[in-house]
């Protein structure tokens, strides 16, 4: 089992370089600020004993792909406001059910 908020945290970084992308020179100069503390954060995870590697990899590359995919900006269609709405609303849904489960599997755990 993992625990922790350093994957969540790698995720939202990954989220901000891959929409910096879009950013244009502003965005090279905050990405290689970011990339430095995933640099950092994966040279603690060699170094310490018991840290999710996978777990911060899997949060990286999830953020760096949403970040990328997800334009900026408001839809510019009413149908694409429904979909953005839609998806908003099934992470919600995925969100809720995975820390119902959690919670069904640490009241097994005792």
């Amino acid at each position: 089992m993992s625990v922790g908020a350093s994957a969540p945290i790698l995720g939202l970084n990954g989220l901000l370089i891959g929409a910096s992308f879009h950013q244009g020179s502003l965005g090279r100069a905050y990405r290689s600020q970011l990339w430095k503390w995933v640099i950092y954060i994966a040279i603690l995870g060699i170094l310490m004993p018991g840290v999710d590697n996978a777990a911060h990899a899997g949060g990286l590359v999830s953020g760096l792909a949403l970040g990328y995919v997800i334009p900026t900006g408001e839809p510019d269609t009413r149908a694409q406001e429904n979909l953005w709405s839609v998806a908003a609303l099934l992470s919600v849904i995925i969100i809720a059910g995975s820390f119902a489960l959690m919670a069904l599997q640490i009241n097994r755990q005792l």
